[in-house]
């Protein structure tokens, strides 16, 4: 919102499709390296009160690739991996660290959405 008589608004719908592999190979395996690729695509909308309206809906295409690994937390903590078992149904318990980037598949058409973002978080296996 730029003020009280200017309004910008984008609307994005994200569709992705990729394949991903976790080298886990054997049961409570400390660290887990992930890979994954995979494509792309993104419906645009931009609206704006300022007159920079775009008209229609725009697509972008892209290809992206992650690298990224996970700490399994069962072998750092046995026996609070037993009891979360117990309590929870939750076999398994991981800090997952991925570095993410989307490059845009033709490099000259509007808009470009390309992005690199490092996420962090936990993941769960029941």
């Amino acid at each position: 919102r730029l003020n009280q008589n200017q309004l910008a608004t984008l609307l994005t719908i994200p569709i992705e499709t990729y394949l991903r592999y976790h080298f886990d190979f054997y049961e409570n395996q400390i660290f887990v390296p992930i890979v994954s690729l995979g494509t792309s695509a993104t419906y645009v909308r931009q609206q704006s009160s300022t007159g920079a309206d775009i008209p229609g809906t725009q697509l972008y295409q892209g290809w992206e690739y992650s690298v990224g690994g996970q700490i399994c937390l069962n072998r750092v903590d046995r026996h609070g991996a037993k009891s979360f078992r117990q309590l929870l149904g939750v076999d398994n318990t991981y800090l997952v660290a991925e570095y993410k980037r989307s490059q845009p598949l033709y490099g000259d058409r509007a808009p470009n959405l390309a992005y690199e973002s490092v996420r962090f978080g936990v993941r769960f296996e029941i």
